[in-house]
């Protein structure tokens, strides 16, 4: 729609020139108005990106170290949104491992971080993804959380972090066919986020396909040998499928207390050893109340409903994000029959489906 007139030695700079018009023509059909990005200094820049990386390391040590990288980064810019956004995540991801702190307190400061972040920029889709988290995974509250991701996807369709989320609520509340595509779909978008694969194997490991299970959380360790929970993950696939002297293998990697002590409590009970389930047990108990929902699945595979049940209120109580597995954790099922169970999951607002 367009001509050039230049002398032969501009061929060059026509040829850039013509590009650059291509470019801009393209840029005007497609994409509309341009984007606008939060911006800040190359530093805060830089300590967010460094900050996202220990996050998806997921364990507690990185966390604490990506809490550190956004403190500082703050300092230096509090405007910036998309710091506030990260910090949040951080906040709800210790939630499930940072016992000391606690998940109501967790979650409180990430709520408020989140919060935060839309007061600086109402479309950051980090921040609107981890509340749709928070009203799901803690308040228990489904149409907020719904709410909320259909803001973010609305705002970013493909968006890595809007995708986790939305694949999370449907293992929560037991669509495990709609968690692995959006988790399959996530991967391709965000190879390297854990909480794709921790929420894929789940789904994955809930739905009878234990190998693909096992596979993808196999994956995190290798992505990040030192994340939490893996290994304790894998054990407990391993425990659904009677692999009990394999699982026993696998949880000694296991470097989170919480996590071992239930899962031997469970595997020596699966093989008639009750001194030393009783043993391992008795550790658990010794820890934070935090690790309410370990103590709820062993009480179940022992057969001590009473007990699991007791540690039902408290885990909800303070809302421990173990909880957000009961929909489909096959170690409770031992306890589906008892009419107790369904008052369980009207308080949490979730429906039966194993």
């Amino acid at each position: 729609s367009e001509t050039w007139d230049r002398t032969l030695d501009d061929v060059f700079a026509i040829q850039d020139e013509i590009a650059q018009a291509v470019v801009d023509q393209l840029r005007i059909e497609l994409l509309g108005a341009t984007p606008q990005v939060a911006e800040t200094s190359t530093e805060v820049y830089a300590l967010v990106l460094q900050a996202r990386h220990h996050l998806h390391r997921r364990s507690l040590d990185s966390l604490s170290t990506a809490e550190s990288l956004l403190r500082e980064a703050l300092e230096l810019d509090p405007g910036y949104a998309p710091t506030w956004a990260e910090l949040g995540l951080v906040y709800i991801w210790s939630a499930s491992l940072d016992t000391a702190r606690g998940a109501r307190e967790a979650t409180t400061l990430g709520t408020d971080a989140a919060k935060k972040a839309l007061e600086l920029d109402p479309n950051n889709t980090l921040a609107l993804s981890t509340l749709a988290n928070i009203e799901i995974a803690s308040n228990y509250d489904s149409e907020s959380a719904i709410r909320y991701l259909e803001r973010a996807l609305t705002i970013s369709p493909g968006n890595s972090d809007a995708l986790n989320t939305a694949s999370g609520i449907a293992l929560i509340v037991g669509d495990y066919e709609t968690a692995m595509k959006l988790g399959r779909s996530m991967v391709l978008v965000d190879p390297l986020n854990t909480g794709a694969y921790m929420n894929y194997g789940y789904s994955a490991y809930f739905a009878g396909d234990l190998e693909d299970g096992i596979e993808s959380f196999e994956k995190v360790i290798e992505l990040n040998p030192d994340a939490a929970g893996f290994h304790y993950y894998i054990a407990n696939i391993l425990w659904s499928q009677g692999k009990y002297e394999q699982a026993l293998a696998r949880i000694q990697f296991e470097n989170l207390d919480g996590f071992k002590y239930a899962s031997l409590a469970i595997l020596y009970f699966a093989l008639d050893n009750i001194e030393a389930s009783d043993a391992a047990l008795a550790s658990l108990n010794e820890l934070d109340v935090e690790w309410a929902y370990q103590r709820i699945m062993v009480y179940a595979v022992r057969g001590e409903k009473d007990k699991a049940f007791e540690w039902f209120d408290t885990a909800i109580e303070i809302r421990d994000r173990g909880l957000n597995l009961t929909v489909g954790d096959p170690t409770l099922d031992n306890l589906r029959d008892d009419p107790r169970f369904a008052d369980v999951l009207k308080r949490m607002n979730r429906t039966a489906v194993r």
